[in-house]
């Protein structure tokens, strides 16, 4: 079954070949890998464009854990493309890409000690200044791309496509077999979310225990920060704790002050 994201697709479309990286980000399993692979994807070739011209890196996938270091990835995209034809370049879940040292400043030293970093910024501008006929597109976390960041980072060249969880005539279109009262009733009690279309108790189940670990998670790192220099393991040891995490998620929502 497909769901369709028409109003995202079309800004998709609208930005092809902008000169800029479109970056589409979103909250935890909204539909930005899909948005990619394949409604924009299936678009692309209902146009013509052949398939080896679209480039599709997953970083999410163990299968593309060398991936993750910048260098690597450069070489990897440049052994896939060239100067003279036109490319699509798909990059999903790009935060995995991790900051390393950069090589060619080996040796030397920013006045406050510390060594000059590479990350996926500087692989995706230099793609950008070299290979104007490749056009970018990525996904990534809210919480890892925030807009200030696309803003800087790509130097005014980022473009970001913010994805919302699917409306409610989205969601109605997907299941025209349905009546539309109990369709509105499943979205307001499931939400818009694009997976619920397989099972949405079990979906739902899924979510509430997942979207409550990752709030935890964030909640102990937040407070285990002090301690981190401090106690040096512990904070970590901590932090995998179901107790710390469960006490830590405690303080934070008795922190709040209700309206």
């Amino acid at each position: 079954m497909e769901i369709k994201r028409d109003f995202y697709l079309n800004k998709l479309i609208r930005s092809m070949h902008n000169g800029m990286v479109k970056v589409i980000t979103g909250i935890r399993r909204c539909g930005k890998s899909y948005l990619l692979n394949p409604l924009f994807k299936d678009y692309l070739l209902s146009t013509g464009v052949l398939n080896d011209r679209i480039i599709h890196v997953d970083l999410s996938s163990s299968e593309n854990s060398s991936l993750t270091n910048p260098i690597q990835l450069d070489q990897f995209i440049k052994s896939k493309i060239n100067k003279s034809d036109e490319f699509y370049l798909f990059i999903d879940e790009i935060q995995f890409c991790e900051s390393i040292e950069n090589p060619a400043f080996e040796g030397y030293k920013t006045s406050d000690g510390s060594i000059p970093q590479i990350n996926f910024y500087q692989v995706l501008n230099g793609l950008l200044s070299n290979y104007p006929n490749v056009d970018i597109y990525v996904t990534g976390s809210n919480s890892r791309l925030l807009s200030s960041d696309v803003l800087t980072e790509f130097r005014g060249r980022g473009w970001q496509i913010d994805l919302a969880p699917l409306s409610f005539s989205e969601y109605s279109n997907a299941f025209p077999q349905k009546d539309k009262r109990m369709l509105f009733e499943e979205y307001l009690t499931f939400g818009g979310m694009p997976g619920i279309s397989s099972s949405p108790e079990a979906f739902m189940r899924r979510e509430r225990s997942v979207r409550w670990y990752v709030m935890a998670k964030r909640c102990v790192s937040s407070w285990m920060v002090p301690m981190r220099a401090n106690t040096d393991g512990t904070a970590l040891m901590a932090i995998s704790s179901p107790a710390a995490v469960t006490s830590a998620l405690v303080r934070w929502r008795s922190s709040l002050t209700m309206p």
